[in-house]
């Protein structure tokens, strides 16, 4: 899971990217202006929660923003929605509708399918494990690792913004998707 996690960051990446680049037409310009705000709101929240003056407050926002939620959607969008819903639907209708919600009670229209993505993603690690733990300890390092990027970027560490959405190369998406096609076959 761990492994998957790390080969699976340049799709997201991309599709962060991707989905950005996103116009919409003209009569949902209100929508647009809505969401342009709400992602500027989220993008000034980030950065005041990962400022990380201090080793100890990057641990805090491990905790905060790793863990918490980690355990926490997971319990409730993988362990009660999905299995609600499964209930109902088919197993992999399941997992697409609660991926969906998922990435759209975070209110983030500009991150919406990259989110989705990791939903149904961790929604099938759900279903094909029968573990929860193996769900949250993917939505952990998705968490983890991007908070450890910001903080390497703010040390000067690494050249790159990690959470500025940028273009990446096609072959590395490519590789990603195969490595990650590989990964979920095994």
């Amino acid at each position: 899971v761990v492994l998957l996690m790390v080969v699976i960051i340049p799709l997201v990446s991309w599709l962060v990217w991707w989905n950005v680049q996103i116009k919409l037409p003209f009569y949902l310009a209100d929508f647009e202006k809505w969401a342009m705000e709400k992602e500027q709101g989220v993008q000034e929240m980030i950065h005041v929660l990962t400022l990380f003056p201090t080793i100890w407050t990057f641990l805090m926002a491990v905790f905060v923003v790793g863990i918490i939620p980690a355990v926490g959607e997971e319990y409730w969008f993988r362990g009660v929605l999905q299995n609600k819903f499964k209930d109902m639907l088919s197993p992999h209708a399941a997992i697409w509708l609660t991926g969906f919600i998922f990435s759209a009670l975070h209110f983030q229209f500009y991150g919406f399918f990259p989110r989705w993505l990791l939903g149904v993603l961790f929604g099938y690690l759900y279903w094909w494990s029968g573990n929860l733990w193996t769900t949250i300890i993917a939505h952990f390092v998705n968490n983890f690792l991007t908070l450890l990027a910001i903080y390497l970027y703010r040390r000067g560490v690494l050249s790159f913004n990690f959470y500025e959405p940028s273009e990446v190369p096609i072959y590395m998406v490519l590789l990603s998707m195969l490595c990650v096609a590989g990964i979920l076959y095994y």
